[in-house]
């Protein structure tokens, strides 16, 4: 999750897989057991912030038939995560959490690989839950798969598949818990986790096998006109050109954009490099404008080019009207320099303007909780600048995590 996820989104968003009737979904998606391959379990020791007192969890990685941007079956990778004593002891469990990871260009970053970052043991640390988080495809297991970054419905299905299948091995072995789940994510996972309440809301096959108690989704792109037209037009953040380049090449390799890399960017060159998942291109390119990595077509808003983006773009945004039964917290960092502010006040508007009612908070200097529900949280981190996006990320994670452990 790092702070380059803008324009990621402006043109790996742009196409989703083509919608499947009912009947075709489901057929897609019957899994069997033994299609279900865990690893031996690992211990792994986790010290919340703030404290110096260790967490003994165990996190058991897996991996299991999905479907990637095509529609083809893939094998993809999550991983399971509880306290050590909850996995001794067989407890029922008090309620399960789908945790969304953010972007990603190393396939070291990914949650069943990374040991550091992973926003997996801070929600499971401090409560009797069990959680489950896929990596995405393009990673972990999947890493030969072109990234499927920032793909909402394809993501939040990806995640749905490994939230189904965590849940069979773990019956398998004897493991219960109560029919409470928090879907978690920020960012990129803040995106998807808005995807995985729209997925749920509007086809009954998920409906009918995932019930979620709950949406925590904080700094997602999920309206992309805006996100394209702020990064370039007006917001135009020092964001790395490189994950811009990325974006492109998962695109054109997965469905194909109708205009050619040489197109828009100034220099594709390393197109292919970035694509193999091994290489951090920050440290070359971090602090370069738009300017830069974009040709002058781009930055003409009449363009040929980019109206012919606007048009890809203008189909695929995360706008839905959820249940009236779900509950959805959104929050958003005023100051925000990586995913614009707009697309969650976006969102706001439209769910209010389409019979699901919201509730807008605006606080200044600290959030109390997030317990309650249907409500967007606006909150400022500070003055607009680097980092901003990385500090609302941690103030969200450990607030929710908070939540969790007091009020499930």
């Amino acid at each position: 999750m790092k702070k380059f996820f803008l324009l990621l989104c402006f043109v790996c968003s742009l196409v989703m897989s083509a919608c499947k009737d009912e009947e075709e979904e489901v057929a897609a998606y019957e899994v069997s057991l033994s299609e279900i391959v865990a690893k031996s379990p690992v211990d792994y020791s986790y010290t919340p912030s703030g404290s110096t007192d260790a967490v003994e969890l165990k996190k058991i990685v897996f991996s299991y038939p999905t479907e990637n941007v095509a529609g083809e079956r893939v094998t993809a990778s999550a991983s399971i995560m509880m306290r050590s004593s909850l996995y001794s002891s067989k407890d029922k469990a008090k309620f399960m959490v789908l945790v969304h990871h953010g972007a990603m260009t190393k396939n070291a970053e990914a949650p069943s690989v990374n040991e550091s970052t992973d926003y997996l043991p801070l929600m499971v640390a401090s409560a009797d839950a069990i959680g489950v988080e896929a990596d995405l495809i393009g990673f972990g297991a999947s890493v030969n798969e072109t990234q499927a970054f920032a793909y909402g419905d394809v993501n939040a299905k990806t995640s749905l598949h490994a939230l189904i299948c965590a849940r069979k091995y773990l019956n398998s072995l004897g493991y219960t818990w109560e029919d409470k789940l928090a879907n978690v994510g920020f960012s990129q996972g803040g995106q998807t986790a808005m995807h995985v309440q729209k997925v749920v809301d509007t086809d009954s096959f998920y409906a009918s096998n995932v019930n979620v108690t709950k949406t925590f989704a904080g700094g997602g792109c999920y309206s992309i006109n805006t996100t394209v037209d702020e990064s370039i037009d007006a917001y135009n953040p020092p964001l790395m050109p490189a994950v811009i380049w990325l974006g492109l090449a998962s695109y054109n390799a997965l469905t194909g954009l109708g205009v050619s890399n040489e197109d828009i960017f100034a220099d594709t060159s390393i197109l292919d490099e970035l694509l193999d998942k091994q290489h951090d291109m920050s440290p070359n390119y971090a602090g370069a404008a738009w300017s830069v990595s974009l040709k002058s077509e781009m930055l003409t808003e009449e363009s040929e080019i980019r109206t012919k983006i606007r048009s890809k773009v203008a189909g695929f945004n995360c706008f839905f009207k959820p249940k009236s039964t779900s509950k959805i917290l959104m929050f958003s960092d005023s100051n925000d320099d990586v995913v614009p502010t707009k697309n969650s006040d976006e969102l706001f508007d439209y769910f209010n303007a389409n019979g699901f009612t919201m509730t807008k908070i605006e606080e200044g200097d600290a959030i109390s909780d997030f317990s309650k529900d249907n409500v967007y949280i606006r909150y400022s981190t500070g003055t607009f600048g680097h980092g901003c996006h990385m500090k609302a990320n941690d103030i969200f994670m450990d607030t929710v995590a908070n939540e969790l452990a007091k009020n499930w």
